[in-house]
């Protein structure tokens, strides 16, 4: 039930501005990719990586009924016909797979609306997985940048010529450079937090649906 982690997309700088003061962004094609997504999470639109992704493990899923105890045919072509006409929401992606698996393998009751928790929990699981691993990106960068900066304040430092003045603003740096360092750590533990959550989270359902009986 875990995705191999695959930094393609990014959810990171939304608004609370890691990384964006005086900090230049990666310019790799990687990155490249990474910001557009971004951009379109923020209109909650679904990129298509993630249509791909979200679509790759629900139809796995639900085209298994050995795992998820329902009878009947797995979602088949008609699904991926009617993904690629949605309106790009990835609520209304999930809402019509699980619609479609209810009609393919009859009514499950509230058997079926737990197979549509767990398409939900899945989404929801990619984008935390994929913040976290931006975020991780994003602290990277800004470590190094600020770990070329001590070793600047440290050359300045070691000079025979230094005053009292000159230690006074190399103190007074330094203890910005390492507040900031520790609120990026405490940033990243949160965001990996709020990953292991939603891990716990998909791991429930899935082990849910698996204890169904088979028909």
């Amino acid at each position: 039930a875990k995705a191999t982690p695959t930094p393609i997309r990014t959810r990171m700088g939304r608004g609370d501005g890691d990384g964006a003061k005086g900090y230049p962004p990666l310019s790799s094609p990687t990155a490249r990719q990474l910001s557009a997504a971004a951009d379109a999470a923020r209109r909650g639109e679904i990129t298509p990586e993630e249509k791909d992704k979200i679509k790759a493990r629900i139809l796995a899923k639900a085209g298994s009924h050995d795992d998820l105890g329902y009878k009947g045919e797995p979602a088949g072509p008609a699904v991926e016909d009617e993904l690629a006409h949605t309106s790009g929401s990835a609520e209304g992606d999930i809402a019509y797979l699980g619609q479609t698996i209810r009609q393919q393998n009859g009514d499950a009751g509230d058997d079926g609306a737990d197979v549509v928790d767990l398409h939900r929990t899945v989404a929801g699981l990619f984008e935390e997985e994929e913040a976290l691993l931006n975020m991780h990106m994003s602290v990277i960068q800004e470590n190094a940048e600020l770990l070329t900066e001590e070793g600047r304040l440290l050359s300045c430092i070691q000079g025979e010529d230094v005053v009292d003045y000159d230690i006074d603003a190399y103190a007074q740096r330094l203890d910005t450079i390492l507040t900031r360092k520790a609120e990026l750590i405490s940033k990243l533990q949160l965001q990996l937090k709020r990953f292991r959550r939603k891990l716990a989270e998909e791991e429930a359902v899935s082990k849910r649906i698996r204890e169904v009986p088979q028909y």
